[in-house]
């Protein structure tokens, strides 16, 4: 393939001229040519929105970076996509945009940098800020051994894609709010690896912001930091999630003190949400190790009911079954508790957890209120229902839930008992390790729950 340097095109390095019209000219030239990479030499080029187009890789060199302008009109709005999803209601511009593009790649050793503290936010996340990369209904993607900072939202984005591979990249999201990692929006054959990074908002992102199924997924050796959500399937849960491995991650406080969203040790390391309707089938969560964050494992099913277009069909209550978590490893989590909660005749089905070390700060003297509000129509998080009446796991509107090796213990006495079951039909908890706790089960009366603990 031809190589296209954007210096030859007019490009200049000096931290000062914005440079798309001579980026976009090298793209351009590149296609026509019927594909090729476009150079970006080391230096410093200023640009505003770059579209890549089929057969085009774009390069960055070592020490090379693209740095985005800070005037919003650089960013000219694009029109509404072919393929509608919810988070196209408003303005959508970014940095690097593709749209039904096959075969396109963003590599190097280089650097992305949106500036994005550059735009103001008006507390919400539909108005004029620029994502990094935004791609949507492309095929054959693939994005390594970058370094993405400070986006204007989220750093990345990709929706409606197929067969896309992310590799050794390294994040830092902390120049404004709606600062995501990445989100994997509706795509299919999906794969992560190698990827370091810090965010003020959520971590690795799973989401179906339109109709489009989210279906196998395989995202690996990831290192995270996060402020809210390490991992996280859901908000948005318009399609279907099915297939997706999660696999050797490790959870930890973000580098960065300032908290725009979220709280400084993170809100939750594992989330699994369904809320707008749609399916959660088939979800392995295997070899993580997590630090510090408040809620450790947080599966909710709700009914928001949020359609992703205006003229989409109603929705109705989503299901989660079959998951899956296995060799976890948690430490200094804190007071709020783990939760499993399902809705009145919505029930969380066939989880299974497998080797759970769960290691709680506790240190609660006054036992929480028990009847906890199921809250369907509110925003799905792992801090919703307040100080939980189960330090480990508090289970509420769930069926078949298999545990096997798990270990429940806190640095301070709490009164709380480990588990707590309400409206649970057929909890298996095998092999229980207690450590500096009392009760293993807290049971509400009456409730339809068939319980067999063995402790050891």
């Amino acid at each position: 393939m031809s190589i296209f340097n954007i210096t030859d095109f007019g490009a200049v390095a000096d931290s000062t001229t914005v440079n798309t019209t001579a980026i976009q000219a090298a793209v351009d030239a590149a296609t026509q040519a019927g594909g090729g990479t476009v150079k970006v030499p080391a230096g410093t080029f200023v640009t505003g929105t770059i579209v890549l187009k089929n057969n085009v890789c774009i390069d960055l060199e070592h020490a090379a970076t693209l740095l985005g302008s800070t005037d919003i009109v650089d960013y000219p709005q694009v029109d509404m996509p072919e393929y509608k999803f919810q988070k196209a209601l408003g303005p959508l511009c970014a940095l690097v945009y593709a749209e039904k593009a096959e075969n396109i790649a963003l590599t190097g050793s280089g650097t992305i940098d949106g500036r994005g503290n550059s735009f103001e936010f008006k507390g919400t996340d539909l108005e004029m800020r620029p994502r990094n990369i935004q791609f949507i209904s492309c095929n054959r993607v693939k994005v390594s051994g970058l370094t993405l900072r400070n986006s204007g939202m989220w750093m990345q984005h990709y929706n409606n894609c197929e067969d896309v591979l992310v590799e050794n990249i390294n994040v830092y999201n902390h120049a404004n709010a709606n600062n995501d990692m990445i989100d994997i929006d509706s795509c299919r054959r999906f794969t992560l690896n190698n990827m370091i990074g810090d965010s003020d908002d959520d971590g690795i992102t799973i989401k179906s912001t339109g109709p489009a199924p989210c279906k196998d997924v395989a995202i690996t050796n990831c290192v995270v930091h996060a402020h809210c959500n390490a991992i996280k399937i859901g908000t948005e849960t318009t399609g279907h999630f099915e297939n997706i491995t999660l696999s050797n991650i490790t959870i930890s406080r973000s580098r960065n003190e300032n908290v725009h969203f979220g709280l400084k040790n993170g809100i939750s390391g594992i989330s699994l949400e369904m809320v707008d309707g749609g399916l959660i089938d088939g979800i392995t969560v295997d070899n993580i190790n997590m630090d510090g964050v408040e809620v450790p494992i947080f599966i909710r099913i709700g009914k928001r009911g949020r359609a992703y277009f205006t003229d989409a069909p109603p929705v109705g209550v989503g299901q989660i079954k079959r998951i899956s978590l296995s060799n976890i490893l948690i430490r200094n989590a804190g007071q709020t508790g783990s939760s499993i909660t399902g809705q009145p005749g919505h029930n969380i089905e066939d989880l299974y957890m497998s080797n759970i070390r769960l290691f709680t700060k506790g240190g609660v003297s006054e036992m929480p209120k028990v009847d906890v509000e199921d809250l369907p129509l509110d925003y799905p998080e792992g801090t919703m229902f307040g100080t939980l009446p189960a330090l480990g796991m508090y289970i509420h509107h769930a069926k078949n839930i298999y545990m096997n090796g798990v270990t429940v213990g806190a640095d301070e006495a709490d009164v709380r008992p480990a588990f707590y079951a309400d409206d649970v039909e057929n909890l298996r908890i095998n092999e229980l390790n207690l450590r500096n706790i009392s009760q293993a089960l807290g049971e509400c009366e009456g409730r339809n729950t068939s319980v067999n603990i063995n402790c050891v």
